[in-house]
């Protein structure tokens, strides 16, 4: 499949999926120089935020985010929009953009809200609408396989040797329901 791209505002990730707590945060930007990209971790791993989005962009509703570990990156490196999942299915917390050596059927999605450093901890978006409006820098597209649609569910992808998004068929196996990651109401272009 070619690579092709999803406006973001039209991805909304299933909120809950990393399961850790949701703790209460002053925190309105959840990219702040003292709790993202740092060596040692201002939160609890796996902890939630959610923040309002007031509806400055299209979408007004919820942003969740997860405060996780970065791991080994491909060789792309790892950007702000950029797709991350868990590097292992023991350790959920620790993700990473390689599709080689990352897990793609969790049914779990990290986007970075920011470039990450190998053993560094952030927060991601892992669920609800997408954060344009509370990260600067967050992109307006995301990388997708060519086959999203509007009214489908997406998954996680290895998509032109990193990961994306796809259309998720469900073949109707029971653990393949748990592999869409969210709703996608556009086609990618």
């Amino acid at each position: 499949m070619a690579n092709d791209a999803l406006t973001a505002t039209y991805l909304y990730l299933y909120p809950g999926r990393f399961g850790g707590p949701i703790v209460p945060s002053t925190h309105k930007n959840p990219t702040a120089s003292d709790i993202h990209n740092v060596a040692v971790p201002a939160f609890q791993v796996g902890s939630r935020i959610t923040i309002r989005l007031e509806g400055t962009s299209t979408n007004v509703g919820w942003s969740e985010f997860t405060y996780l570990k970065a791991g080994t990156p491909d060789a792309t490196a790892v950007a702000a929009g950029t797709l991350c999942v868990p590097l292992s299915t023991t350790d959920l917390h620790t993700v990473s953009n390689d599709p080689a050596t990352v897990r793609l059927n969790t049914g779990l999605a990290a986007y970075a809200l920011s470039a990450m450093t190998e053993g560094r901890y952030g927060f991601y978006w892992t669920g609800g609408y997408q954060p344009k409006e509370l990260v600067s820098g967050f992109p307006t597209t995301l990388l997708t396989d060519g086959t999203v649609a509007a009214d489908k569910l997406v998954k996680v992808v290895s998509t032109g040797g990193i990961c994306g998004l796809g259309l998720d068929t469900l073949s109707g196996d029971a653990a393949d329901s748990f592999l869409a990651i969210g709703y996608s109401a556009s086609d990618d272009a």
